[in-house]
């Protein structure tokens, strides 16, 4: 049997502005900016969809983040770096007002992730959010680089697969179909339409975030879910907690997944060789509604440009479902 080796790949360095390198990503950005590219943004033209406490809450938050924020008290001494303000940082203005806005009914979205029926509760109310981007994509020409889904700290504790709604504010279900009854119709087909759109509701997960965010890949639009505790978090009602990173961590980490988001590259690996790729894969089980998993796969690759692509690959041919590998079949791979 041969002996295990344990090799030591050293950190690699990051490219900032025109060509500086730094071993920290604060310090690259702090210093001289993300790497010049003509594919950075001009300005951060943001959608935002929420409720009027969250749009207001959104415009509050990028309003602080102009400017600088005080470094946290406490933590490590690494992360305990000021935030000189986004223009500052990434040099492109990101207004207050967003590009666009899209209000949604906050009293509605209450009643509907209270439904009994948790597989109803959450795709009805991601349905809210759904219908609002794809209303504005109908009748409006203009696109917002992403989007701000801003939701309510209720949807949050809600809106997971182990939430448990109180029964006394539980609203009744309108589902006719079970989830053992969904299963059968998304295995064997129905002649019916209503069965056929009844059990649509289980096909995603019960997992608000991520249901958001897979119901609208279609569109291609970039979707950015936030609670509006995280963009205001003395906000919370009293007696609820959350454990929340201090303001200026929250900027620097929101900040810079947005301007990624966005088609911008905050840094880049500073010895990619011309000509070489690098890829990084992720693999993730996905269970459907008719019971079984489908491994999901994210590949991440670093040459330049620098480009991110996801996709979901097939199971390879005689392979048992419940194997821990990832084998996959030639074909998804091809993709």
């Amino acid at each position: 049997m041969s002996e295990w080796r344990l090799i030591h790949v050293p950190e690699p360095a990051l490219a900032f502005g025109f060509g500086q390198t730094a071993e920290h990503p604060k310090d690259g950005l702090f210093l001289f900016g993300p790497p010049a590219s003509n594919q950075n943004p001009a300005r951060m033209d943001i959608g935002v969809i929420g409720t009027l406490d969250g749009v207001r809450c959104y415009k509050t938050w990028v309003k602080s983040i102009g400017g600088t924020i005080a470094p946290p008290v406490k933590g490590k001494l690494e992360n305990k770096m000021m935030w000189p303000g986004f223009q500052a940082v990434f040099g492109v203005p990101w207004p207050a007002k967003p590009f666009t806005t899209c209000i949604i009914d906050g009293q509605e979205l209450s009643r509907r992730i209270r439904i009994e029926n948790r597989h109803e509760a959450i795709f009805n109310g991601v349905e809210i959010y759904t219908q609002a981007v794809r209303k504005y994509l109908r009748e409006e020409e203009a696109r917002p680089q992403m989007w701000f889904a801003v939701v309510p700290e209720e949807v949050f504790k809600y809106g997971r697969p182990k939430s448990v709604v109180p029964k006394d504010q539980r609203e009744k279900s309108t589902a006719f179909l079970s989830k053992k009854g969904a299963k059968s119709v998304l295995r064997q087909g129905s002649l019916f339409i209503e069965e056929r759109e009844a059990a649509a509701i289980y096909e995603y997960e019960l997992n608000f975030h991520n249901q958001l965010k897979a119901r609208l890949l279609d569109t291609g639009e970039v979707i950015q879910v936030v609670r509006e505790s995280t963009l205001a978090p003395d906000e919370l009602e009293e007696g609820e907690r959350r454990s929340l990173q201090d303001p200026a961590s929250v900027a620097w980490n929101l900040s810079t997944t947005s301007f990624y988001k966005s088609g911008g590259r905050p840094w880049r690996i500073a010895e990619v060789r011309e000509g070489i790729c690098y890829v990084g894969l992720v693999f993730k089980r996905i269970e459907n509604a008719r019971g079984e998993t489908t491994p999901a796969v994210a590949r991440r690759c670093f040459f330049r440009p620098a480009r991110v692509s996801f996709s979901r690959a097939p199971w390879a041919p005689g392979i048992p479902r419940l194997t821990t590998a990832f084998i996959l079949a030639r074909r998804g791979l091809r993709s």
